[in-house]
């Protein structure tokens, strides 16, 4: 290896209001941008009431756009 230090380059942000969502059958993974909350990455189980918990932090950290995952 020459020494040399390689800049990685990252994906350019389209949207810095967007969060991205895990969905899994018993719980699904948020993660937020790290400017926008002090734990960007948070789990909610899958009932009624965390999915209404998890809407509820969205809005309170100025989500406006979601991505969803499911396998």
């Amino acid at each position: 290896m020459s020494g040399k230090l390689i800049k990685a380059a990252g994906l350019p942000v389209i949207h810095d209001r967007a969060a991205g969502i895990d969905i899994g059958s018993r719980f699904h993974v948020v993660s937020v941008p790290s400017s926008l909350s002090d734990d960007p990455v948070q789990t909610f189980q899958a009932f009624t009431g965390d999915i209404q918990r998890m809407a509820c932090w969205l809005v309170s950290v100025g989500i406006d756009t979601v991505a969803m995952e499911s396998t």
